[in-house]
């Protein structure tokens, strides 16, 4: 169980255990009762007393409204909280004959002014991925200047997908680029900030959200030096192989005659850096380039190397 403190309620989220195996066969977890402590201001100078809990609502599995579940996972609202208390929270199963049983741990909530939301200011698509730059105005919502330890959580969402966060944990940096990007696609942010005080997080409004389309790659560069050499069999070409970050390449083989025909002469993309040219004649010229072909769902071809010449003579 844990909670988090939003704008005027605390949310509560569990999942739902599975049931211990090979105990009680037939029984099953049918429902949640939610039992909470509260602590004002004044009581807060007590630790060390005893808390009195009291039943403030259940999740029925059947029928989970006003609960949100997501698979097994439970998120449950409780809007009848103040600022300045302290509330901890418990959950217990109930099972299909209705008996209590598992307990869950205690989670504690302090309640507190949220933070105003903070505002995406720049959102710019490069060839690099998306970079996202957002402002955080640290005031809480009641005007007063907010000097709590924050940190942010961004979500992002494609067309017809749900939100979900870009981070497993909040970052403290106010700025990120997403690398993880299709080219072509469109992509939406928004982010939060989360206050925290005495170790629980008060979470802000969402800021407003942007929406951009991530840059469609420019072609691959060709390989900066290749060279050919004579043998016995044929023309070897030779080339470096091509630096291009996570995407896999490979290569197509060009030659030109003196007529000025090109022909390609791989029959599709390789891997290797080098090629053997066997369907030439002695003593005439040959001009050769090579390409790199980014792979993917859409190859893309880039343009010629520098071609290079030579008049074969066989070794």
């Amino acid at each position: 169980l844990k909670c988090h403190v939003r704008v005027n309620f605390v949310e509560l989220e569990w999942q739902v255990p599975d049931w211990p195996e090979g105990k009680d066969l037939g029984r099953k977890i049918a429902a949640f009762e939610i039992w909470r402590a509260t602590i004002t201001p004044s009581e807060r100078n007590c630790p060390g007393c005893p808390k009195k809990f009291s039943y403030i609502g259940m999740v029925d599995l059947s029928y989970p409204y006003p609960a949100h579940m997501i698979g097994k996972k439970i998120l449950w609202k409780d809007l009848g909280v103040r600022i300045g208390n302290q509330y901890f929270y418990r959950v217990i199963t109930v099972d299909n004959e209705g008996n209590e049983s598992l307990i869950s741990n205690t989670t504690v909530a302090n309640v507190s002014y949220p933070p105003v939301a903070p505002k995406i200011t720049e959102a710019v698509a490069t060839h690099d991925g998306i970079n996202l730059v957002w402002e955080d105005p640290e005031k809480r919502v009641d005007g007063e200047n907010d000097l709590r330890p924050r940190r942010y959580v961004l979500y992002k969402k494609t067309d017809g997908k749900e939100w979900k966060p870009v981070f497993a944990r909040p970052i403290e940096e106010k700025s990120f680029l997403d690398r993880k990007v299709e080219p072509g696609k469109t992509y939406e942010y928004k982010v939060r900030t989360e206050a925290y005080e005495e170790g629980t997080p008060t979470l802000s409004d969402f800021s407003n959200i942007v929406r951009v389309m991530a840059l469609e790659l420019p072609p691959p560069a060709p390989p900066d030096t290749v060279w050919v050499l004579p043998s016995k069999n044929g023309v070897g070409i030779y080339w470096l192989q091509s630096e291009v970050g996570k995407h896999q390449v490979k290569y197509n083989v060009y030659r030109k005659t003196e007529s000025g025909e090109i022909v390609r002469l791989t029959e599709k993309p390789i891997s290797k850096t080098t090629f053997l040219d066997k369907n030439v004649e002695v003593n005439r010229l040959y001009k050769y380039a090579v390409t790199v072909v980014r792979m993917g769902k859409k190859p893309t071809e880039g343009p010629y190397s520098k071609w290079v010449e030579i008049r074969f003579v066989p070794l």
